[in-house]
C-alpha cells in the first residue's frame, strides 16, 4: 500500500488496523490447523486401539476357551493332570481372563471417547469376583515363594454395578 504525506496519522493507524487483522488471521488459520490434526491424529488413535483391541481379543478367547476345557477334563476325567500342570492351567485361563477384561477397558475407552459408549447396570456377584483377585494374588505369591490364604463366601453378597 502506498500512502501520501498527508493525514500521517490517519494512515498509520489504517496500517496497523491492517496489520493486525492479517496476523489474526494468520493466528486463526495456525488455530484451525491445529485443531484438525488434533482431531484426525485422535479418530487414527480410536481406530487403532479398536482395531488392535479386537485383534488380540479373538486368540485370547480361544485360550480362555482351552484353558477352561482343559480344567473341565481334569476335573471330570479318570486321569487328572499332575497338580504343577493343573495349577498352571488354572493360571493361564486366570491371567487370560484377566487381559480380556483390560481389552474390554481398552475397547470401551475407544468407544467412549467416540461418544458412543453404553453402560448397563446389572448385579455383581462380588463373592466372585473378590475370589479372582485372590485367587490371582495367590499365584503371585507362591511364584515367590510366600504362603497366602484368602476365605472367602461362595457367593454373594451381590451389588449393582
Amino acid at each position: 500500500m502506498v500512502f501520501g504525506v498527508n493525514h500521517f496519522d490517519l494512515y498509520g493507524a489504517i496500517v496497523q488496523q491492517v496489520g493486525g487483522a492479517l496476523n489474526t488471521a494468520r493466528l486463526y488459520r495456525r488455530a484451525t490447523e491445529g485443531r484438525r490434526l488434533a482431531e484426525e491424529a485422535d479418530r487414527m488413535k480410536s481406530r487403532f486401539l479398536s482395531t488392535i483391541s479386537h485383534e488380540l481379543r479373538t486368540p485370547l478367547s480361544l485360550v480362555v476357551g482351552l484353558s477352561a476345557m482343559m480344567m473341565r477334563a481334569s476335573d471330570e476325567g479318570d486321569t487328572p493332570l499332575p497338580d504343577a500342570t493343573q495349577k498352571d492351567i488354572e493360571r493361564i485361563h486366570t491371567y487370560s481372563q484377566h487381559l480380556g477384561g483390560l481389552i474390554g477397558d481398552v475397547i470401551d475407552l475407544a468407544t467412549s471417547q467416540a461418544g458412543q459408549l453404553h453402560l448397563n447396570n446389572a448385579y455383581v456377584d462380588m463373592g466372585q469376583a473378590l475370589r479372582m483377585v485372590a485367587e490371582s494374588g495367590g499365584q503371585l505369591a507362591a511364584d515367590k515363594g510366600l504362603a497366602r490364604e484368602a476365605d472367602l463366601p461362595e457367593s454373594g453378597p451381590m451389588g449393582m454395578g
